[in-house]
């Protein structure tokens, strides 16, 4: 059973309504920023159902060994050799993105740094690899952030807003904005020469 210090999970019936397409159905989900695995647990229950389905989990536990090993502990049935629904990759998302840039998602979940400057990195690099039809989520639109020196910094608002800013106003629908952002990618349209 797992254990988990704190609940992190907010707003679900957000995530129940934006995600229902993707239940039963094979689909690829990538988080950045895992903690202690709630989020990528609640995922592979509630919505990567079908047997394909699986889900990347992003996160270099740099500084936090108990959320790494309760990450491990809670995860651990899912990481099973004979079980692929749950890759863990400890990297920075950087790292992360450079080594696996032709892979392609059909949900990202965005929760690593809470640095403005690396949720945008993190907002357009998922972009660039999110599925069309796919949704891309991002946690913490309330918080201000904090850059590890004493001071504040931007936090995930003011990303979002910046990611929104500059991706072309047809190519994408926002579908919930709270304490959590979901965005889902249009399909491609063909231009005509």
């Amino acid at each position: 059973m797992p254990e988990f210090s704190t609940n992190w999970m907010r707003e679900l019936g957000a995530w129940r309504r934006h995600l229902k397409p993707f239940v039963g159905r094979a689909a690829r989900a990538l988080e950045i920023g895992s903690f202690e695995g709630r989020s990528a647990i609640w995922l592979l229950e509630n919505v990567l159902t079908h047997p394909a389905s699986t889900i990347t989990c992003v996160d270099p536990f740099q500084s936090d060994r108990a959320s790494y090993r309760r990450f491990l502990a809670n995860t651990q049935p899912l990481r099973q050799p004979a079980s692929t629904k749950c890759l863990h990759i400890r990297k920075t998302s950087r790292e992360f993105f450079c080594s696996y840039f032709d892979e392609a998602w059909s949900i990202v979940y965005v929760d690593g740094s809470h640095v403005a400057f690396d949720v945008l990195l993190d907002l357009l690099q998922s972009w660039e690899r999110l599925k069309p039809g796919g949704i891309l989520i991002v946690d913490d639109l309330v918080w201000d952030g904090y850059n590890g020196t004493g001071r504040h910094a931007d936090g995930p608002r003011r990303a979002w807003g910046a990611f929104l800013s500059v991706l072309a106003p047809d190519s994408f629908t926002i579908l919930h904005e709270r304490a959590v952002g979901f965005v889902r990618k249009k399909q491609a349209t063909v231009v005509g020469i």
